[in-house]
């Protein structure tokens, strides 16, 4: 196929399923060796292709990209555009719209708005999870989800949430984020604990009482059942604790 035919190709799939136009790679020819048209497509390819690089930075897992150039106006004498002169206009950062500053000789800058749907997986629930639950991995499944609808306020691993606790009851085919969920007291207060005392070379366990509820690595006190003294104590895992002498 000739870089010609390339072109135009690309314009014609501008308007079609909303103007959704997938990634494509088109090589970069100055625009003043190019009939009116084919500079056009050149230039509006040369934003598809600086738009997919903006996205591979800053998104380098997502699944698949949907990309919308709205064109200039038709009427419009565009000339000898500098793609290397491309850069995002007034905005840090991806957002559903942004809009691609290019120099040219004619106009002098244009401003393309380009829209943007970015997908990627998440974590989201295989099943309905209850109120103050563990969450287990046989509850997990990955689903695909829009970032920039969502923010990047969601998982991608399941080990990221298995074991955590719901902070409330989450429907099945809901994308988890960190606001539904909670780290899990693995000490609660009254629990029979075992206290493991390291220091100078030596590891001593102990049988303990837990004084306080908590989570893993929050410090706690705890009755040594031998001495009756008591220490703080971190939550090292479920039903153990360890104190430095």
């Amino acid at each position: 196929m000739s870089r010609q035919h390339r072109m135009v190709s690309f314009l014609r799939l501008l308007p079609l399923a909303g103007t959704m136009a997938t990634f494509c790679f088109l090589s970069v020819v100055s625009s003043s060796a190019l009939s009116a048209p084919d500079a056009r497509a050149a230039m509006l390819a040369d934003v598809l292709d600086f738009t997919e690089g903006l996205i591979k930075t800053e998104y380098p897992t997502a699944t698949h990209t949907e990309i919308s150039i709205q064109q200039p106006d038709q009427r419009m004498v565009i000339e000898n555009c500098d793609r290397e002169s491309m850069v995002q206009h007034a905005g840090a950062g991806l957002a559903r719209r942004i809009l691609v500053k290019i120099s040219c000789a004619q106009p002098s800058a244009l401003y393309i708005p380009v829209d943007i749907s970015i997908y990627a997986n998440a974590v989201t629930t295989a099943a309905a999870v209850p109120r103050n639950v563990r969450i287990r991995d046989d509850q997990l499944q990955l689903g695909e989800v829009e970032v920039l609808t969502n923010g990047r306020a969601f998982f991608t691993q399941f080990a990221e949430v298995a074991g955590m606790q719901a902070r409330r009851a989450i429907r099945q085919g809901t994308v988890l984020t960190p606001g539904m969920l909670t780290a899990p007291n693995l000490v609660n207060r009254g629990d029979q604990v075992m206290i493991v005392a390291d220091g100078q070379g030596l590891s001593v366990q102990m049988p303990g009482e837990a004084l306080e509820s908590g989570t893993r690595g929050q410090q706690i006190r705890v009755k040594n059942l031998s001495s009756k003294r008591i220490v703080k104590a971190r939550i090292t895992s479920e039903g153990q604790v360890a104190v430095r002498y």
